[in-house]
C-alpha cells in the first residue's frame, strides 16, 4: 500500500516535473516572444518617434507652405488688383487713343482740304502773278503808246489849227476859183490867164496838202479811238485781276493754316507719346501677367507638395494605427 502510494507519488512527481518542464518551456517561449515583442515595440516606438518627428517636420513644412500660399495669395491679390488698375488705365488710354485718332483723322482731313485749297490758291496765285506781270508789261506798253498818243494829240491841236487855216484858205480859194470861172465865162480881159499862171499850182498844192492833212487827221483819230478802246479793255482787265486777287487767301488765312499745322504737329507728338506710354503700359501688363502666371504655377506646385505631404502623413497615421498592441499577444499566451 505504501509502495503503491510511493509509486503514485512518483508518477505524480514525474507528471508534475513534466508539467513543470512544459511550463518552463512555455515560459521560455513566452520570454523569448516577450523579448521579440519588446524589440518590436522598441522598433515601433523608434518608428513612432521618427514618424512624430517627421510629422512635426511635415507640419512645420505645412505651416511654411501655408504661409507661402498665403503670401502667394496676397501677392496674387495684389497683382490682380494692380492688373485690374492697369487694365482700367489701359482702357482709359485706349479710349483716349481712339478719341485722339478720331481727332487726328479730322485734322488730317482738314489739313488735306487746306493743302488742296493752298495748292489751288498757289496755282491761282502764280497764274495771277503771271497775269499781273503780263498786265504790267501791257500797261507799260499802253503807257508808252498813251504818251505817244498824247504827243500826237498835242500835235493834233496844231494840225487842227492848220486844217482850220487851210479850210479857210480853201474857202477863199474856192471863192477865187468861182470868181475866176465867172471871169472866164465873161472875160473882161483877154490876157487874164497870165495873172492866173502862178496861182493855179498853189491852189492844187494846197488842195493836196489839205487832203493829205485830212487823211492824217482821220488816221490819227482812228488810232486814238483804238488806243482808247485798248485802254478801256486794259482798265477792265486790271479791275478783274484786282477783284480776283482780292478773292485769294489772305495773310490771316495763311496764318490760320500755319497755326493749324503747328497744332497738328504738337498733337502728333502728343499722340506719339501716348502711344509709347500705352506700349509701356501693355508691356507692364504683360510682365504682371507673366509674374501672375508664375505665381499661380508656384502656388499649384506648393499645393501639390502640400497635398502629397498630407497624404503621406495620413498614410503614416493609418499605418501607425494598424500596428497591433504588444500587450495583447502576451496576455493571451500566459492565459
Amino acid at each position: 500500500m505504501l509502495a503503491y502510494q510511493i509509486e503514485q507519488l512518483k508518477e505524480d512527481i514525474s507528471g508534475k516535473e513534466s508539467g513543470l518542464r512544459l511550463c518552463e518551456s512555455t515560459l521560455a517561449k513566452c520570454n523569448k516572444k516577450n523579448e521579440q515583442l519588446r524589440a518590436e515595440i522598441q522598433a515601433g516606438l523608434t518608428k513612432l518617434s521618427e514618424a512624430k518627428a517627421e510629422i512635426s517636420a511635415l507640419r512645420q513644412e505645412e505651416a511654411r507652405l501655408n504661409r507661402i500660399i498665403q503670401e502667394g495669395d496676397t501677392a496674387r491679390a495684389k497683382l490682380m488688383k494692380e492688373l485690374e488698375g492697369l487694365i482700367n488705365e489701359r482702357d482709359v488710354v485706349g479710349a483716349q487713343l481712339v478719341r485722339r485718332n478720331d481727332e487726328i483723322s479730322l485734322l488730317y482731313e482738314k489739313i488735306r482740304i487746306l493743302e488742296v485749297t493752298l495748292h489751288r490758291g498757289e496755282r491761282q496765285y502764280e497764274q495771277r502773278v503771271e497775269d499781273i506781270r503780263l498786265l504790267r508789261l501791257e500797261i507799260l506798253r499802253l503807257r508808252k503808246e498813251k504818251n505817244l498818243l498824247s504827243k500826237g494829240i498835242e500835235n493834233m491841236t496844231d494840225l487842227r489849227l492848220e486844217v482850220f487855216n487851210l479850210e479857210r484858205e480853201l474857202g477863199r480859194e474856192r471863192l477865187r476859183v468861182r470868181a475866176l470861172e465867172q471871169a472866164l465865162e465873161t472875160p473882161l480881159n483877154v490876157h487874164r490867164w497870165r495873172k492866173l499862171q502862178g496861182t493855179d499850182p498853189e491852189s492844187v498844192h494846197l488842195t493836196q496838202k489839205l487832203r493829205l492833212t485830212q487823211k492824217k487827221v482821220l488816221a490819227q483819230s482812228e488810232m486814238l479811238v483804238l488806243k482808247d478802246r485798248e485802254l478801256k479793255e486794259t482798265k477792265n482787265l486790271y479791275s478783274a485781276v484786282k477783284d480776283m486777287l482780292s478773292l485769294q487767301p489772305s495773310p490771316e488765312i495763311q496764318q490760320t493754316l500755319n497755326r493749324t499745322q503747328r497744332a497738328l504737329t504738337q498733337r502728333t507728338a502728343k499722340m506719339k507719346c501716348l502711344i509709347a506710354e500705352l506700349s509701356m503700359r501693355e508691356r507692364q501688363v504683360t510682365d504682371l501677367r507673366l509674374e501672375l502666371d508664375r505665381g499661380n504655377n508656384e502656388l499649384v506646385i506648393f499645393k501639390q507638395k502640400y497635398y502629397e505631404m498630407k497624404r503621406a502623413l495620413d498614410a503614416e497615421e493609418t499605418r501607425r494605427l494598424r500596428i497591433p498592441s504588444p500587450a495583447t499577444p502576451v496576455a493571451t499566451e500566459i492565459k
